[in-house]
């Protein structure tokens, strides 16, 4: 059996990963504790291949209301197309 994943430590602000590298991108948990949520949701994008996906999921419910518009105000639906170039 092959390996099929590896393990990275860095920060979500600077991936270490090249543009257009992975086919999907996911994170569970974690928004919450998120400083720069704009330039990880940035990142998350540079490095997705066109047509990739990804899924945030995170419980916390006393999330920063600035951080809650945030989300709302630049979050596509689910029903809208993946990324296209």
């Amino acid at each position: 059996m092959s390996e099929r994943a590896t393990y990275f430590a860095g920060k979500a602000q600077s991936l270490p990963f090249s543009d257009g590298k992975f086919d999907g991108v996911f994170s569970n948990g974690s928004l919450h504790e998120w400083t720069e949520p704009e330039r990880v949701f940035n990142e998350v994008y540079r490095v997705l291949k066109v047509g990739g996906h990804f899924c945030i999921t995170d419980l916390r419910r006393d999330m920063n209301l600035i951080v809650r518009w945030f989300l709302k105000a630049n979050i596509r639906p689910h029903c809208c197309p993946a990324k296209t170039v």
